[in-house]
């Protein structure tokens, strides 16, 4: 079966199949010089009644050329071969052309050939060479990945570039040691099927789903071209290092889940580029910095997440203006709604009471004799406001009595004044504030952990109707007498004492 030239004749009589027959089988021609010529392959000249025969090499590939170290070229190309490519080409370790086409070769194309980094490997004009999955036309993730002279390197049916980027995510986040890697790396199975990966109908990744999978190691840029991916959802692992400023290139994000790992760094600006992101979780890392402004609005409590509750691990936690959840070191969590300045509040209901107390006042100097006598004291103003009160002191002439009960009072202040900044939720400061919330690893829905609740909240009033009712009566009573005495220095006494 060696290779011949080629032999061109005159007249179909001298051959024992029509052209119109050649293909597939043995033509044997006679020459003039009486020698008969056979061949598998025939080729038809232009000028009329004259072609020629193409002898070609049949057979399979012998296994033996994996014992010449020093090939450099093994051109098989334009013949009949048939059979599977042996995998001991591969250890021609100084291969620079391997030409594999335009055969009839049939089989999957052998992984081993992905070491042939510094070749040029031509398996064109074979069609039978598939995959090992479902007959799929795929060819071995290593060849696709190491050989860049391959020629279906950049075939994305052959060679789906997707499959490259994720075998990359996949080392560099230590996949070996991963608690379920089903289906990740294999030389010939789509990467549509490996485990924690969803693709649309073109086979393009639009989830990467690997939640407390044993990943550690960091995050590859190679995420950000898979340009079609809408979740990523990496939560409770050990992954390290930053977050790669490539995540910002995924313009059909909408879910970015990190949370419960050991990423440090800041958060990269391009993540402000996510029009299309609702849920990101970044909690219970070492993140610093600033998480940039986001184009979307949280829709729930649970939408943004990041460590920007006190206490931190930093001197300063993360700042986070569109969070819709806050998180400590302890895992307590807390939102942003929820940041109440009760010091404004406390000094408007204060202002509130005085005025409606000036207002009393008025009414009850413009107030008909029996209305006044319904509301009349009637035991004297010291009963009123107590004996055993400091407050009782604002009845008294004396300046002693006057100056204790003023201290007593701007003590009372200065200690709610502290109270109140203290239960104050400030996410920048450690307070005494208790976080409500906890957002769990296997959820991403935050639950509320705080035992107030309605029935709670109507027992307080009735408690507290209870104990101070009579007072604030006995209060009133003592403000609504005051004008009996005039508008005299009295007058002022029962406003203070009430």
């Amino acid at each position: 079966h060696n290779r011949q030239e080629k032999q061109c004749f005159h007249g179909y009589f001298l051959c024992g199949l029509f052209t119109d027959e050649y293909q597939g089988g043995d033509v044997c021609c006679k020459g003039y010089n009486g020698k008969t010529i056979c061949s598998d392959e025939a080729g038809v000249e232009t000028e009329e009644n004259d072609f020629c025969l193409t002898p070609a090499l049949r057979g399979t590939i012998p296994v033996g050329f994996g014992n010449t170290p020093y090939l450099e070229v093994l051109d098989l190309s334009n013949n009949l071969l048939a059979g599977n490519i042996p995998p001991e080409i591969g250890s021609l370790s100084r291969i620079e052309l391997l030409d594999l086409s335009n055969n009839t070769l049939t089989g999957s194309i052998p992984s081993a050939l992905g070491v042939l980094v510094n070749a040029a490997v031509l398996v064109k004009g074979n069609s039978m060479i598939t995959g090992q999955h479902n007959n799929d036309e795929i060819a071995p993730l290593s060849l696709c990945n190491n050989v860049r002279g391959f020629e279906f390197f950049r075939d994305p049916t052959l060679c789906p570039p997707e499959r490259n980027l994720l075998r990359k995510f996949y080392f560099e986040a230590k996949g070996q040691e991963w608690t379920n890697s089903t289906g990740w790396v294999g030389e010939y199975n789509s990467h549509c099927e490996w485990h924690g990966v969803e693709c649309n109908d073109e086979g393009q990744v639009i989830k990467l789903t690997l939640g407390n999978g044993g990943l550690s190691g960091r995050i590859s840029n190679a995420i950000g071209d898979l340009r079609m991916l809408q979740t990523v959802d990496l939560r409770d692992n050990d992954l390290k290092g930053s977050i790669p400023s490539e995540i910002g290139h995924l313009l059909n994000l909408t879910s970015l889940i990190l949370s419960f790992n050991e990423i440090t760094g800041t958060v990269p600006p391009g993540i402000a580029k996510l029009s299309n992101l609702e849920l990101l979780h970044l909690h219970d890392n070492r993140l610093q910095g600033t998480v940039p402004r986001l184009a979307l609005k949280g829709q729930t409590k649970s939408s943004f997440i990041a460590d920007c509750g006190s206490p931190s691990e930093f001197d300063s936690p993360l700042d986070c203006p569109d969070c819709t959840m806050c998180c400590n070191s302890y895992q307590q969590c807390d939102v942003t709604t929820a940041t109440k300045r009760f010091g404004v509040w406390a000094g408007v209901v204060m202002g509130l009471v005085f005025g409606f107390l000036c207002l009393v006042l008025l009414a009850s100097l413009l107030q008909r004799k029996g209305l006044y006598q319904c509301f009349s004291l009637k035991s004297d103003a010291y009963d009123a406001v107590g004996k055993d009160s400091v407050y009782c002191f604002f009845l008294s002439n004396s300046i002693t009595a006057w100056v204790l009960a003023i201290v007593v009072l701007v003590a009372q202040v200065i200690c709610f004044t502290v109270y109140i900044d203290g239960a104050t939720l400030v996410f920048d400061s450690d307070k005494d504030w208790v976080y409500q919330y906890v957002c769990p690893r296997d959820n991403l829905a935050c639950r509320m952990t705080s035992d107030n609740g309605g029935l709670g909240w109507i027992f307080f009033a009735i408690f507290l109707a209870v104990h101070l009712l009579s007072d604030v009566v006995n209060g009133l009573k003592l403000v609504w007498n005051g004008p009996r005495y005039g508008l005299s220095w009295k007058t002022c006494q029962c406003l203070f004492g009430g």
